[in-house]
């Protein structure tokens, strides 16, 4: 996730696919390809000046990570729809 003043930018990369440099602790962007998700401030006038900082202030980005409903590692709850191909580690 990337989140400046002019916008708020959110990649995914499946665990087989994760940028080197995000692994090396130095991420690049430019090595990220298009996000999936783009949050542009867009001036509407050229006396418009909204900004990400002004809009988003008081803001958290909070990612979800329960499957098919439910908290991840509880097979309990999964539906017989999901795949149960997973380790659950103590």
């Amino acid at each position: 996730m990337e989140w400046t003043s002019d916008w708020i930018r959110v990649w995914f990369f499946p665990r087989t696919n994760i940028p080197s440099s995000i692994t090396s602790g130095a991420p690049n962007i430019t090595e990220f390809g298009i996000p999936r998700a783009n949050f542009e401030m867009v001036a509407l006038n050229e006396t418009a000046n909204c900004t990400i900082d002004q809009r988003f202030a008081h803001h958290q980005v909070i990612f979800d990570t329960t499957l098919c409903g439910a908290w991840a590692g509880e097979p309990s709850k999964l539906s017989p729809e999901t795949p149960q191909t997973y380790s659950h580690i103590p």
